[in-house]
């Protein structure tokens, strides 16, 4: 019977995530339009506001969020807007998290957003995209993680 249990956490986990995940970059309605709109590099000034995106989605989270301690999707929205530019090795942002201090559901959409940002803006294939990630695994996402969308990525596209 706990195993059913645990299964149904995991799978209500899981499914969460899959709804909280386009929350991500909800902070992007508090940066100026033409920082997200620019064209080629952005400056210093330009890239510093544009990072702070992962805090304005947190805070606008936590608003709603309130004092209620039984809502899963406002709390599991909050740690992937707020951390899923945080890289496995510490050098993401916006507090250097590394490792497993990084909420699990913020380092998973990381990694999907990885994959899709290969897969769709960079017109890479699955395997083109894997392939890159497999680079980038240990340094900017939990490789373990990654091993995971490797073995489900027939059922991503």
């Amino acid at each position: 019977m706990s195993c059913v249990c645990q299964n149904h956490h995991v799978s209500y986990y899981i499914d969460t995530i899959e709804l909280a995940a386009p929350l991500c970059d909800i902070g992007n309605i508090g940066i100026p339009g033409e920082i997200l709109s620019k064209e080629g590099d952005l400056t210093k000034e330009e890239a510093a506001a544009a990072r702070n995106h992962t805090n304005i989605g947190a805070k606008l989270l936590k608003d709603l969020h309130g004092s209620s301690d039984y809502n899963d999707f406002i709390r599991i929205s909050m740690d992937i807007a707020h951390y899923h530019h945080e890289n496995w090795d510490g050098s993401g942002y916006p507090e250097g998290l590394k490792g497993e201090e990084i909420p699990l559901a913020a380092q998973i959409v990381h990694v999907m957003s990885r994959f899709c940002a290969l897969t769709g803006r960079e017109k890479q294939s699955t395997g083109e995209a894997l392939a890159i990630m497999r680079q980038e695994a240990g340094k900017s996402f939990d490789p373990d993680i990654f091993e995971v969308c490797c073995r489900i990525s027939r059922q991503l596209l």
